[in-house]
């Protein structure tokens, strides 16, 4: 798919993606995704809250971004 995309229009996407991803957004699906869960599943004490601090780390999104970008850059 990326073979029919223009550079500027693969960046546009990326950059529209990350944008969405708020820490809101994302936490919203970890809630939503462990009230899903069954009551009978042993989940780690805490797990959730591990989750969000991981995938709302704006660090690790920052650097998630720079080797997109550097990938896409590529081609």
């Amino acid at each position: 798919m990326l073979g029919y995309m223009s550079l500027a229009n693969i960046l546009e996407c990326m950059d529209e993606y990350f944008y969405l991803c708020t820490s809101n957004e994302l936490n919203a699906v970890v809630d939503e995704v462990f009230g899903a869960i069954p009551g009978s599943w042993t989940i780690s004490k805490n797990l959730d809250t591990r989750i969000k601090a991981f995938i709302t780390n704006q660090e690790r999104s920052d650097q998630i971004r720079e080797i997109i970008t550097e990938k896409i850059n590529i081609f």
